[in-house]
């Protein structure tokens, strides 16, 4: 996917953000917003930046939003803004980094809550779903389902609850 020499990485980013215009849930919007971003920004150098071991504090300090602050809606620009840096620049080293989209994280991170919730709570699912950010019940089923394989009700009921 990611091309060192920058011939294919805006394509595969491009094959990415269609896909993500298909997949309409609340991490949605700041995927494409991430995505687009991104593909500006390589279209436009023309390069690709490897992923590091030790990622500059201004990522790190996107990461912590991003886990602090998954539940509530937010944008890869909105973060940015946060951190002092340029959205498109956020947006490409933090997928080189983290191996994924801000949009995506969020995404991981709402269904990994719901799922301790699941097994720790008796709530309704639909009270789980909007604790976690998500639109609502039938949303937060679509997600969880795609993310795991399994259905939320299924899911809590597997696992003892």
């Amino acid at each position: 996917e990611e091309d060192p020499g920058g011939g294919g990485g805006g394509g595969a980013l491009a094959r990415r953000l269609a896909a993500e215009l298909t997949t309409p849930d609340a991490a949605g919007p700041v995927a494409v917003e991430g995505l687009a971003l991104e593909l500006v920004a390589e279209l436009a150098r023309g390069r690709v930046m490897a992923a590091t071991r030790h990622p500059p504090k201004w990522l790190l300090e996107a990461e912590e939003l991003v886990r602090a602050q998954f539940r509530t809606p937010t944008s890869v620009g909105a973060i940015a803004r946060t951190i002092r840096i340029d959205p498109a620049t956020l947006a490409r080293a933090y997928r080189r980094q983290y191996r994924c989209t801000v949009g995506e994280r969020i995404r991981m991170l709402r269904v990994d809550h719901a799922a301790r919730e699941l097994l720790e709570t008796d709530d309704p699912l639909s009270t789980i779903a909007l604790a976690a950010g998500f639109y609502d019940q039938s949303h937060f089923t679509n997600v969880f389902r795609r993310q795991l394989g399994i259905t939320p009700a299924a899911y809590r009921e597997e696992h003892g609850r």
